[in-house]
C-alpha cells in the first residue's frame, strides 16, 4: 500500500513538471516578439525625441537670422556652404550641411540619428580632414532625418524634418517600391497628385511608419495614408512642382539624405 502511494504521487509529481515546463515554452515564444515590440517603441519614442530637439534647434537658429531656417540664407551670412545648391533640385546631397550650421543648437551628433536607423553616429559636425581620414568627415551618412526645405512658421503644419525611410513608386496609395536616397522629391502643393500618393514610408526604420517634425514644433507619427493625407494640407504657397521639376520655392519639397 505505501510503495503504490508513493508511485502515485511520483506521477503525479512528473504531471505537473511536464506542465510547468510547457507553459514555460509557451512564454518563451511569445517573449521574442513583445520584446522587439518593446524595442521598436523604445526607438520611435527616442526618435520623435530627437525630432523635437531638431524643430528647437531649427527655432533658436532662425531667430539669430531674421527669423529664416538655413535653407534659406545664403553661406556668406551663416547658411550652408552650398545653400545655392540646396534649394536647386539636386539640394538632396547637402542636407548634412543643413545640421552643420546648428551644431550649436544641436549639441550633439546623436541627435540626427534614429536608434532604429543604422546610419552612423557622426564624430562631429565638423567636417574634418576627408582626405586623410574621411571617417570623420561629417556626411549624409550620419544623417536620419529629411529635411522640408521651404517650410517656414508661417504655416505650421509643413513639414520641417521627418525620418528618411521615405520611398516612391510603385500602386498608388500602397507602400512604395524604391527607397529615396539622397534624392529631393516634391511632394505637390494642397493636393493630392498623383506624384504625392506614390511618396510614402518603406519598412526601414518604423515599419510603414515615420515620425514628422511640423514647423509649429510638434512631432507627429504618422502611418502612409496620414502622411499623403497631411502633406496636401500644409498650406504650402509654392510652385507645386513634381519631383521631376523642382524649383524654389517649390511644392512641398523634402530633401532626403
Amino acid at each position: 500500500m505505501k510503495n503504490n502511494g508513493k508511485s502515485a504521487s511520483q506521477a503525479f509529481t512528473l504531471l505537473e513538471l511536464l506542465v510547468v515546463l510547457a507553459i514555460l515554452a509557451v512564454l518563451a515564444s511569445l517573449l521574442p516578439p513583445a520584446l522587439a515590440q518593446s524595442k521598436q517603441k523604445s526607438a520611435r519614442l527616442t526618435c520623435a525625441n530627437n525630432l523635437k530637439q531638431v524643430g528647437t534647434a531649427f527655432r533658436v537658429w532662425a531667430g539669430n537670422h531674421q527669423d529664416r531656417y538655413p535653407m534659406q540664407v545664403g553661406s556668406v551670412l551663416g547658411g550652408p556652404f552650398n545653400q545655392t545648391q540646396i534649394i536647386g533640385p539636386a539640394g538632396a546631397i547637402f542636407t548634412y550641411q543643413i545640421f552643420q550650421v546648428m551644431s550649436n543648437e544641436l549639441n550633439s551628433t546623436r541627435t540626427v540619428v534614429c536608434p532604429a536607423d543604422d546610419r552612423l553616429i557622426g564624430y562631429s559636425f565638423r567636417n574634418g580632414d576627408a582626405v586623410a581620414n574621411p571617417l570623420i568627415a561629417y556626411a549624409n551618412a550620419n544623417l536620419s532625418y529629411f529635411v522640408g526645405r521651404d517650410a517656414n512658421e508661417t504655416n505650421p503644419q509643413m513639414f520641417l524634418a521627418g525620418d528618411r525611410n521615405l520611398g516612391q513608386g510603385g500602386v498608388p496609395n500602397t507602400t512604395p517600391t524604391t527607397a529615396l536616397v539622397n534624392q529631393t522629391v516634391g511632394l505637390g502643393t494642397n493636393t493630392l497628385t498623383m506624384n504625392q500618393r506614390n511618396v510614402g514610408w518603406t519598412d526601414r526604420l518604423h515599419t510603414k511608419a515615420g515620425n514628422v517634425g511640423l514647423a509649429d514644433g510638434s512631432v507627429e507619427q504618422f502611418t502612409n495614408s496620414r502622411f499623403r493625407e497631411s502633406a496636401g494640407q500644409t498650406g504650402d504657397r509654392g510652385s507645386g512642382q513634381p519631383s521631376q521639376v523642382v524649383i524654389s520655392p517649390g511644392g512641398n519639397v523634402l530633401l532626403v539624405p
